[in-house]
């Protein structure tokens, strides 16, 4: 019997993080943490309802849903749809559905498998392997697959290029990575990428260089729209966190 409550309770505890985590990356207020937590059920419907899909139609509303509860679901039917037809867009949509769930090392599998023929140097599935060996903490490979792409106008604008940086960090290659991170390093955006690009400078011990960057990133906080500093609040946090280290 309590096998059974626990598998039915296992949907309705996925659907409260899911919650949990957007209400934190959103910048919700604490009343809807309370809401979801001591009322499951009601909560959760309540927050999807008024804050996840007021602006999406009934049908993409119940598919979000239902990829909440049942993420299993779109992987085995990929899965059925490479068997029956093996293209390239096939694979990569399963390589996807893998890293969407975290599961790497298939995600890896089938991305590398998709690179054949006239798809050998594609940018999209080169940059999502860049990520999943970085998340592996395989950086020779991350890197390797990198230097193929890290010209493209796409790679550029990607977030694989932050990945790029790291591994290459990660990998003791200063110098590159620092050539690197500067192209991350715009005004006005990529706050999470700039604050882990001071932290990078912090640990050369080149903090004045770490410093500009810190109170860049603090100033456009502060000019920054209410709705960005909802979404940013935790890194803008830590950005105050680090320059307040610093200026110890």
């Amino acid at each position: 019997m309590f096998d059974n409550i626990s598998f039915l309770s296992l949907p309705l505890i996925l659907l409260q993080i899911y919650c949990f985590y957007h209400a934190y990356k959103n910048g919700k207020e604490f009343f809807w943490y309370f809401l979801i937590l001591f009322i499951p059920l009601i909560g959760c419907i309540v927050y999807l309802v008024t804050q996840v899909f007021r602006r999406r139609d009934v049908e993409s509303a119940q598919e979000t849903v239902n990829k909440i509860l049942n993420p299993t679901k779109k992987i085995r039917e990929l899965e059925k749809a490479v068997q029956f037809t093996k293209t390239h867009d096939n694979q990569v949509a399963l390589a996807d559905a893998y890293m969407e769930v975290e599961n790497l090392d298939k995600a890896i599998l089938n991305y590398e498998n998709s690179l054949d023929g006239l798809f050998k140097k594609d940018t999209y599935v080169l940059k999502q392997l860049v990520i999943a060996y970085y998340k592996k903490d395989q950086y020779d490979q991350a890197i390797e697959k990198a230097e193929i792409i890290k010209e493209h106008p796409d790679f550029l604008k990607s977030n694989g290029l932050y990945f790029y940086a790291m591994a290459l960090a990660k990998n003791n290659q200063t110098e590159k990575a620092k050539e690197v991170f500067k192209l991350i390093d715009k005004p006005f955006s990529n706050y999470k990428e700039r604050l882990d690009y001071a932290r990078f400078l912090i640990h050369l011990n080149e903090k004045d260089e770490a410093k500009t960057i810190l109170e860049e990133l603090y100033t456009e906080s502060l000019r920054a729209s209410k709705p960005i500093k909802q979404k940013f609040k935790s890194i803008f946090n830590l950005v105050k966190k680090e320059l307040n280290n610093l200026q110890l």
